[in-house]
């Protein structure tokens, strides 16, 4: 575990202190053929902060941004070592709070599952939103088709005539379309992100499997 947080972190400070060889001969080439003095100078600038970095290993520039790490671990890859350094690294990600929470108070399995739910559950708070939404926008649709019919027929129980008749029929058509075009993105992207949650949950799940059993190896010994 140890190694993977030091790997990670000097890739981070490589990220932020050198460019790619065919990023940097791109620069050197766009300087020796830039004839603008006032572009030249920019880009001599640029070379200027790219050696400053290299020497003195500071972010090539300020702006570099937040680092997000997605490790992808195989079924049949095991992590051995302290989780302490898991925690160091992501102490504000989900299976960093798993961790802090496991080496902070000891739990016993059951409560160190439940906590672990409880991460889940904040994964998962605002998705009511979406949901709402692809309940609610088909009944916009309803609610048009019934207020086109009851406009089709004029008050004095007549037959309704041809302009009032078209009338009645675009509008039930239009919001249905617009309720149906309002549900069908707002449902994949629904999809997708629980999708990435049950991914998320079954790979908090294997954590704490895994620190289950480092508890348990600490029992018997």
């Amino acid at each position: 575990a140890s190694a993977i947080a030091d790997c990670v972190a000097r890739l981070c400070i490589r990220a932020c202190t050198r460019l790619p060889e065919d990023a940097e001969a791109a620069l050197d080439a766009a300087f020796e053929t830039e004839p603008w003095p006032l572009a030249k100078g920019i880009l001599g600038d640029l070379r200027r902060n790219l050696d400053a970095a290299r020497e003195t290993g500071l972010p090539i520039c300020q702006d570099t941004g937040l680092v997000t790490v997605f490790a992808e671990i195989g079924q049949e890859v095991h992590v051995s070592g302290d989780f302490e350094a898991v925690r160091k690294a992501f102490p504000r990600t989900a299976g960093g709070r798993i961790v802090n929470f496991a080496l902070t108070e000891s739990p016993d399995p059951a409560a160190l599952t439940a906590y672990a739910r409880l991460e889940v559950s904040r994964m998962e708070r605002g998705m009511f939103i979406p949901e709402s939404i692809v309940s609610i926008a088909p009944l916009i649709g309803l609610f048009g088709t019934v207020y086109g019919l009851y406009i089709l027929f004029p008050e004095d129980g007549g037959m309704p005539d041809q302009q009032m008749l078209v009338r009645g029929v675009g509008l039930a058509l239009t919001t249905t379309m617009l309720g149906l075009l309002i549900a069908m993105p707002v449902l994949l992207a629904d999809n997708f992100i629980m999708r990435r949650i049950e991914v998320l949950a079954a790979r908090l799940a294997l954590v704490v499997e895994r620190l289950n059993a480092r508890g348990d190896g600490r029992e018997r010994a």
